[in-house]
């Protein structure tokens, strides 16, 4: 549930890209252009590797703070 949640936060992304590696699945998150009336260049390029589940709803409950938590 807490995983469908950030997905879907994420497909809202406006600049950059945010690639989530969880075990053997990659999925990464960018503007949708098409949808963009003015077409920005992407700046920012993150790679998050999950190693506990337990992100997704840190990230949920807690927004970068628990994100912060999750990397500790």
């Amino acid at each position: 549930m807490a995983k469908l949640f950030i997905f879907r936060v994420l497909q809202n992304i406006r600049s950059g890209s945010i690639t989530l590696i969880d075990n053997d699945e990659k999925t990464t998150f960018e503007p949708n252009f098409n949808q963009m009336s003015n077409k920005t260049q992407q700046e920012l390029e993150c790679t998050i590797t999950i190693h506990n589940q337990n992100f997704y709803r840190q990230l949920m409950m807690n927004g970068s703070l628990g994100a912060g938590r999750s990397y500790i």
